[in-house]
C-alpha cells in the first residue's frame, strides 16, 4: 500500500519552528506563557491538558515496533524517488550541455560562413576555367560547391572532405559562368 504525501503541508509542517521547551517552561511558570507556548508544553505533556489529563502527543512519543513497519516502506519509497529525481536531473543537464553544443555547433557554422565569405571576395578569377568541387559532408544536408585556382588546392580539399565522412561528387576543371576581374 502506498501512503500519499501532501507535500505543501509536509513542508509547511517541516518549517514551523516550535518554541523552545526550556524558554516556554519558565515563561509558563511566571504566568507570561501565550497560546503557542502552552499548546507546546500540552503537545509534549509537560503540563496538563483542559481533561486534566498529561499525555504526549503522537508526534513526540517515540517510535515502536509498529511505526518501524509503517516507516520502512516510506523509507524505501524516498530512496526510489531520490534514485529517479536524480536520473531525471542528469537527463535534464545532459539536454542543457545538448542545447549548448548545437548552439556552438550554430556559431561555428556561421564563423565558416563568415570566412567562405571573405574568401570569395579576396579571390580573382581572371580566367574563365577553374577547378570545382561539388560536395556534400556528412554533417551537411545540401550539397556545396568550392572553386580554387589550382589542381594542387583543390586536390587536397576534396582528399580533407572524404577523410572526415564526406561524399565529393566532382573535383574537375570547368568553365564558370562568371569573371571577377577586380574587388570594385
Amino acid at each position: 500500500m502506498v501512503k500519499l504525501v501532501d507535500m505543501t503541508s509536509a513542508l509547511q509542517q517541516v518549517r514551523e519552528k516550535a518554541p523552545d521547551t526550556a524558554d516556554a517552561m519558565k515563561r509558563f511558570k511566571s504566568g507570561d506563557a501565550g497560546f503557542t507556548d502552552k499548546a507546546h508544553l500540552k503537545a509534549k505533556g509537560m503540563i496538563p491538558r483542559a481533561d486534566g489529563t498529561k499525555k504526549k502527543s503522537p508526534k513526540y512519543e517515540d517510535l515502536d515496533k509498529k511505526d518501524v513497519a509503517t516507516i520502512k516502506p516510506i523509507i524505501k519509497q524516498l530512496q526510489k524517488s531520490v534514485k529517479s529525481h536524480d536520473k531525471q536531473a542528469k537527463q535534464l543537464a545532459k539536454d542543457i550541455s545538448d542545447e549548448k553544443d548545437l548552439e556552438e555547433q550554430k556559431k561555428d557554422l556561421e564563423e565558416q560562413l563568415k570566412t567562405a565569405e571573405k574568401q570569395l571576395e579576396e579571390l580573382y578569377i581572371k580566367e574563365d576555367k577553374a577547378y570545382v568541387i561539388r560536395f556534400k559532408r556528412i554533417k551537411d544536408k545540401e550539397r556545396m560547391v568550392v572553386v580554387f585556382r589550382n589542381q594542387h588546392d583543390a586536390d587536397m580539399y576534396a582528399d580533407n572532405i572524404k577523410k572526415q565522412g564526406g561524399q565529393v561528387f566532382s573535383n574537375k576543371l570547368e568553365k564558370i559562368p562568371f569573371k571577377v576581374v577586380s574587388k570594385k
